[in-house]
């Protein structure tokens, strides 16, 4: 199994495409085989039980490599390792953090009509309600960039103690090495895959 992470706005599409380009292999991207068509059904960030079912429904796929890429999975990393022990692998890609809130910021429409607001809590008069504040931990701040910049901030140093806690297990990518093909090849043996096929896409760029 492969596990794919990261705050969000940071390459996971193109992260999907690449893992779908390899033999035996089926990446699902937040638990949709089709984005277009399909709703996706965030998951809850303090919700072990679901989170196990949806490990249960990528590992009964029938391709020998299952694979999501979703940045709730950070809560549950060790919930993965104890599941499934060294037969799991996680991918966590990191984009430079002011690209990031940028992006946060233009996603979410902050000043329009239905702003969304995934970071801090907030009672729905300003910000509309949305099934993915769920799947994100909330900050103290004077506002949304700020706060989605403590979100980046938590979100990386986490991931840099999983690191090191799970040094064989646990990779942190670059976004910007999606477009290096060395990298992408390291990134692919990391993962174990059979016969990697180096594929260089950008997807959902913004």
């Amino acid at each position: 199994m492969i596990i794919g992470l990261g705050t969000g706005r940071c390459g996971s599409m193109s992260l999907s495409h690449l893992l779908n380009a390899q033999t035996g292999c089926g990446c699902t991207h937040e638990m949709t085989y089709d984005f277009k068509k399909f709703i996706v059904q965030p998951l809850d960030i303090n919700n072990p039980e679901m989170a196990d079912i949806y490990l249960d429904n990528i590992n009964s796929r029938t391709l020998p490599i299952k694979a999501d890429i979703s940045l709730w999975w950070l809560n549950f990393v060790d919930q993965i390792v104890d599941k499934y022990k060294d037969d799991v692998k996680f991918i966590c890609l990191r984009r430079d953090k002011e690209q990031t809130v940028n992006s946060y910021v233009k996603k979410m429409n902050i000043n329009g009509t239905n702003g969304m607001n995934h970071v801090q809590d907030h009672d729905g008069s300003f910000y509309a309600k949305n099934p993915w504040d769920a799947s994100y931990p909330n900050f103290e701040a004077d506002s949304l960039p700020e706060a989605l910049g403590l979100y980046w901030e938590d979100y990386y140093k986490r991931s840099e103690e999983f690191t090191k806690k799970y040094p064989n297990q646990f990779k942190l990518v670059d976004m910007l090495d999606l477009n290096d093909k060395d990298k992408v090849l390291d990134l692919l043996n990391f993962c174990e895959i059979p016969n990697p096929n180096v594929v260089i896409k950008q997807s959902n760029k913004g």
